[in-house]
């Protein structure tokens, strides 16, 4: 009688340990991945950030307008604009004054008529490499200025706040220089967040 006692105590206790191990092979867990399509979905929507857009005008007059918004490394940032504005005004008694007394222009700025006459103070501009009056960029209050124009679509290398401008001769060459400009462009702002591998 105690030996078999001692058989069902011994299969009662195979049966617990086998019931144990059974639910710790198949217990829920809070970490598992998500398990129904439903849910994966779910988890994508969630880690994947949203382009961020804006419009922004920008005037002739303003040396550098603050879009507001973020720029990270490796984000694609894509612009648009459209808009028409003077940057200089010709004096009364130079030869350029007539028929055109205006250096007028769209965000892709005023290309060289005189090459030598361009060129001889580009130095002193924004962005020596955009026309003038062109829309130009900058990554951060000190950052280098870059070619904008009606259209840009590029990878940033650098990260920091998006300002837009005029390309016209720096500011601590006077600040006379923006008082003759007039108008703006009205620009549209994508930043596409970087791709993930």
């Amino acid at each position: 009688m105690t030996q078999f006692r001692l058989v069902i105590s011994l299969l009662v206790l195979g049966i617990a340990c086998l019931a144990v191990g059974i639910y710790s092979v198949f217990k829920p867990s809070t970490n598992a991945e998500p398990t129904t399509q439903a849910d994966q979905i779910q988890t994508t929507v969630q880690t994947t950030a949203q382009p961020a857009q804006k419009v922004l005008v920008v005037l002739m007059s303003t040396p550098w307008t603050e879009a507001h918004l973020e720029v990270k490394t490796g984000e694609k940032l894509i612009v648009s604009a459209t808009g028409r504005g003077v940057w200089k005004s010709v004096a009364p008694s130079s030869p350029n004054a007539q028929p055109n007394p205006h250096e007028e222009c769209g965000p892709d700025g005023t290309g060289p008529v005189h090459r030598e006459d361009y060129y001889s103070n580009i130095a002193s501009y924004q962005c020596p490499n955009a026309f003038k009056g062109a829309l130009i960029g900058k990554i951060g209050e000190y950052g280098v200025p870059f070619p904008v124009g009606s259209k840009f679509s590029h990878m940033m290398k650098d990260a920091g706040p998006l300002y837009l401008g005029i390309n016209d001769q720096k500011a601590d060459y006077g600040s006379d220089n923006w008082a003759d400009n007039s108008g703006a462009f009205t620009v549209h702002i994508r930043i596409e967040p970087q791709e993930r591998r």
